[in-house]
């Protein structure tokens, strides 16, 4: 038979050492950005003005957990660019306790028309952006989307894939790229993703006697957490005391048997 002190002793022990340990990360921040539209275009002697301030704008930062949408009706910058209605959501449920935790936004735009006679046009029916970010601490990963139905580059069809940072067209300093990504963090404590459905970039474009630059965008989806270590628990001294005794026990308990 088990000698009593000696199973009291272990069980003492067991105790001590078999309290469970607090989850070791914790996502302490998760942030969402998502625009509609936005534009910087205009020409050298203000002929061109397809200027636009960031429309249908959400941010949120988290904690507490959030999930939310916004919407905006059609609209144009300038006789340059014209689009359909706007829809942007968000949501995130870092608490600030320990564990996985997911942060994600999405951008939509309907029909959009982008003319600059004798230029460039360019058409698309609809389009959605999507970034997130999700993990914890030593393991943040990433998910980008971008979906685009009927786009056209001077009048003729273009056939979208799911890569990242397609430039379906390059001509004289204008450049479409679809779903453009950039990422930042080091995806342990950090990661950060940004997403532009679709970007109209000019950059120093001869038009007549005029020069074009800046940006058209839409859809632009941002999704960004941080995560940080816990600090490892160290015992007590009453608890390695006790730990202490209770082996102490033990070893006598194993003499006398």
């Amino acid at each position: 038979m088990a000698n009593p002190h000696a199973l009291c002793a272990v069980l003492v022990a067991t105790c001590v050492l078999g309290v469970a340990a607090p989850s070791q990360a914790t996502v302490i921040s998760g942030t969402s950005v998502a625009i509609g539209a936005t534009s910087t275009l205009t020409s050298s002697d203000g002929s061109v003005s397809a200027a636009l301030s960031p429309t249908d704008v959400l941010v949120n930062t988290s904690p507490a957990p959030y999930k939310n949408s916004t919407g905006a009706s059609s609209g144009s910058a300038g006789s340059t660019v014209t689009f359909g209605a706007l829809t942007a959501s968000d949501q995130s449920d870092v608490d600030g306790l320990a564990g996985t935790r997911t942060t994600l936004t999405a951008a939509s735009v309907g029909a959009v028309t982008i003319s600059i006679p004798r230029l460039f046009s360019l058409t698309f029916n609809s389009l959605t952006s999507f970034a997130g970010v999700s993990g914890d601490f030593g393991a943040l990963g990433t998910l980008a989307q971008t979906s685009i139905s009927g786009l056209a580059i001077n009048g003729a069809a273009v056939t979208v894939t799911s890569a990242a940072n397609q430039v379906v067209f390059n001509n004289g300093g204008l450049t479409v790229t679809v779903n453009a990504q950039s990422a930042t963090g080091d995806k342990s404590s950090s990661a950060n993703l940004s997403v532009n459905g679709i970007d109209v970039g000019f950059k120093n474009v001869t038009y007549g006697n005029t020069v074009l630059n800046g940006d058209v965008i839409f859809a632009s989806s941002t999704a960004a957490e941080s995560a940080t270590p816990n600090p490892v628990a160290v015992p007590e001294p009453a608890g390695m005391a006790l730990l202490g005794l209770g082996l102490a026990a033990a070893a006598v308990a194993r003499r006398r048997t």
